[in-house]
């Protein structure tokens, strides 16, 4: 059984993917090169132009829609499918102000709810927003896959 999230890219891993594809085959120009040699290159090429995209999207919009498809352990799926979390994942997804909003609307303690948090930032499920000292979580997940 093969379980997989989709989900956003941080700005911080949209640059590093594009510098490691870069560091590995070269600029776009020389990428566009070696397409015309080789169908073979194509899909590498059409990822650092989609990277590229979306970064400056994010640079102009101050958000993206590039989804990004992983593999995870069957003890994280276990753990992010477990009730708790769902409710969670509910929550942070109709909208919260901070984590004790969050700790409050599903009633659970805050110390609680930020382990939790902790283990969804950590996996990149989560991201979170600073306003002054509130941490406001946001989805980065956009959906889970189970491949039998």
């Amino acid at each position: 059984m093969i379980i997989k999230i989709r989900r956003k890219l941080l700005p911080e891993e949209m640059l590093d993917r594009i510098r490691k594809i870069e560091e590995k085959y070269g600029k776009v120009g020389k990428l566009e090169k070696a397409v015309k040699k080789s169908s073979a290159m194509f899909d590498i090429y059409m990822e650092l132009i989609s990277l590229k995209n979306a970064y400056m999207e994010y640079e102009e919009d101050g958000e993206t829609f590039y989804l990004f498809e992983e593999k995870i352990s069957n003890k994280t799926a276990r753990r992010l499918l477990s009730t708790k979390m769902i409710n969670i994942l509910e929550e942070i997804s109709n909208g919260v102000d901070s984590i004790s909003d969050l700790a409050r609307k599903i009633r659970r303690s805050v110390s609680n709810v930020d382990k939790d948090l902790k283990f969804l930032e950590k996996n990149k499920i989560i991201g979170f927003w600073r306003r002054g000292r509130k941490k406001i979580p946001y989805l980065l997940l956009k959906e889970i896959v189970i491949q039998v």
